[in-house]
């Protein structure tokens, strides 16, 4: 069995923008080498004093080296026809560059509509797509947000039926 846990920083920092806590996992995007510090996971509902309720992780973030090759283009900006995007991107047909993550996510990141054609259909059946969880009331929300402890759906149904976990006698 697991505890129910929360994050907070050393000395009550803030955390860096857009964290979000996923039932216990820490994100932190767009990282910077100032989110180092230390970072506490915490039993909620336990006292401090209760052996292995809380666990301190020292998060380094290192300067990379990585130099970008002239040849990409920015996520923000248009590219020349003959550019290449980074690995991790895709070349809308007006030569912008969009991280492929945004492919199909029911957004227009291009700015053309590129990025949201050629997606696999779904059956008629299916009112959301494979990653997604859909709601009492119909709704479609990412799989991850279910029983995050945090209601997404506006019937709140994506947090009905989870379950609560207790403290781990092995967490240190």
């Amino acid at each position: 069995m697991h505890a129910k846990v929360e994050w907070v920083r050393e000395n009550g920092l803030d955390f860096p923008p857009g964290t979000r806590d996923f039932n216990g996992r820490l994100e932190i995007p767009n990282i910077r080498v100032n989110h180092n510090g230390q970072y506490i996971c915490q039993a909620v509902g336990y006292p401090k004093s209760t052996p292995g309720s809380s666990k301190t992780v020292l998060l380094t973030v290192e300067r990379s080296s990585f130099q970008r090759p002239p040849t990409a283009c920015a996520a923000n900006e248009r590219c020349e026809p003959n550019r290449q995007c980074e690995p991790n991107q895709f070349k809308c047909r007006n030569h912008k560059c969009v991280l492929k993550t945004w492919l199909c996510d029911g957004e227009q990141d291009c700015g053309d509509g590129s990025d949201e054609e050629n997606c696999s259909t779904l059956a008629p059946y299916a009112p959301c797509r494979c990653n997604e969880y859909q709601c009492r009331s119909g709704q479609c929300i990412p799989k991850s947000f279910q029983c995050d402890t945090h209601p997404d759906c506006l019937d709140k149904s994506d947090e009905v039926g989870c379950i609560i976990y207790k403290l781990n006698n092995n967490m240190q």
